[in-house]
């Protein structure tokens, strides 16, 4: 009984680590940047493991959001520019993003004795599309080079509530009177 408590006391402090937060917040030049954390949105044994999050860029009181992957395998992975991401929803409608710079921050990480290498994307998304999203994905399937696509179907969804989430964060980032950035006004 007592290695129980135990173990669900240590649970109970992991937990609060893990919540989905705003890493940055900035403002630089006139325009405003908010990232949130990539949130692992991986399922049973994927080749291919999934972080999702958003991040939003504002200049002259216009928002452009952005869908923000990391994603981590044990081969190489990029994405080109111009490379595509299907999302399907709840209802079967499907979603098409497009990279414009593709894949970014290439790293390669020791764990445990195997090598991991993870790249960073992100594809421009409307607000209505992210909206749409919140509300559930079932599927998606991410355009690779040099690789068939990495295809996933979602029993659980677990993008959409990351959205969600970082939606209201970003919104509730939005709702505040962000300072300047450190150099303005010098």
């Amino acid at each position: 009984m007592k290695q129980i408590l135990l173990t669900l006391l240590c649970l109970v402090a992991i937990i609060p680590m893990q919540a989905q937060k705003i890493l940055s917040d900035d403002t630089a030049n006139g325009t405003r940047s908010i990232i949130t954390s990539k949130e692992n949105v991986k399922s049973g044994n994927d080749r291919v493991v999934v972080y999702a999050g958003l991040s939003l860029m504002q200049s002259d009181g216009e928002p452009h959001y952005f869908l923000s992957l990391k994603l981590s395998a044990m081969k190489h992975l990029a994405i080109s520019k111009e490379n595509r991401i299907l999302l399907k929803d709840q209802n079967g409608e499907v979603i098409t993003l497009t990279t414009p710079q593709g894949s970014y921050g290439a790293d390669t990480r020791n764990v445990g004795g195997f090598n991991l290498y993870e790249i960073n994307v992100d594809y421009p998304v409307t607000l209505e599309q992210l909206q749409q999203l919140a509300d559930g994905v079932t599927k998606i399937r991410i355009e690779l080079d040099n690789d068939e696509p990495f295809e996933k179907d979602y029993k659980k969804d677990k993008i959409g509530k990351v959205i969600q989430t970082d939606l209201s964060l970003i919104a509730g980032a939005l709702g505040t009177d962000k300072k300047a950035s450190f150099s303005d006004g010098f």
